[in-house]
């Protein structure tokens, strides 16, 4: 880095080891110039989601790839947040969130759709 630069904040959605998205900021704190720290907060995005369903009125659902994912920690944590742990469900993919519960038997031919 050149001298008296300094970095810009950074954000993306993380995938936790747990099989969890969330929403992440990283901003670098700077004292007179020197780099002395960082600072971080995150969000899960299922609140999110949910101001997002209702906002819209559309109906959401989020899967991830299992191949990302350690089974018993994904069904540890599901159970954790009260959540369905259904892993056999769909072939390649697990249903971390949807705005339906049950999740709708009809709508599970688009999970895995590219």
């Amino acid at each position: 880095m050149r001298p008296n630069a300094q970095a810009n904040p950074a954000s993306g959605i993380e995938l936790g080891p747990l099989g969890t998205f969330t929403l992440r900021v990283v901003r670098p704190v700077y004292d007179n110039g020197t780099l002395i720290g960082y600072l971080e907060l995150g969000k899960e995005i299922e609140d999110i989601l949910a101001g997002i369903q209702r906002q819209s009125g559309v109906e959401l659902a989020l899967t991830i790839h299992k191949r990302l994912l350690k089974r018993s920690d994904w069904e540890s944590s599901m159970k954790m947040m009260g959540r369905e742990t259904n892993w056999e469900r769909f072939p390649e993919d697990v249903l971390i969130y949807s705005s339906l519960f049950p999740f709708p038997a009809e709508a599970g031919k688009f999970v895995g759709v590219q």
